[in-house]
């Protein structure tokens, strides 16, 4: 089974499946983010749900194209003791939309999955 990693910058970012978990690694040290991308084909509500394992915290940002953060359901962190979970965006206009991932801070190691899916 072949991994789906994520790419190293917006331009580069992986295409997450619908219903499919990708991942994303992340290693203390390194500064860059980790970038997914996701189109819809219809205005609705999405489900996006991440689980991972990591030694402090990463952080998802769920972006518009334009690189604005989605409010209120833009960010979510993964933490030892949250390592999984997943939320309901409002609805969104058909689109391109990235997800950010980054290390919570500067000794943060782990990974993480991520997956979309229509409400």
């Amino acid at each position: 089974m072949k991994t789906q990693l994520a790419g190293k910058t917006k331009k580069k970012a992986r295409e997450l499946t619908k219903g499919k978990y990708s991942l994303a690694l992340r290693h203390a040290g390194l500064e860059d983010a980790r970038w997914f991308k996701f189109s819809t084909t219809k205005k609705s509500r999405l489900k996006i749900s991440y689980n991972g394992h990591v030694s402090d915290r990463i952080v998802l940002k769920i972006l518009k194209s334009d690189g604005k953060s989605l409010i209120k359901y833009g960010v979510r962190n993964i933490t030892v003791k949250n390592p999984e979970g997943s939320f309901t965006t409002a609805t969104l206009k058909k689109g391109t939309y990235y997800v950010k991932v980054i290390r919570g801070t500067r000794y943060t190691s782990g990974w993480c999955k991520v997956r979309w899916n229509y409400k």
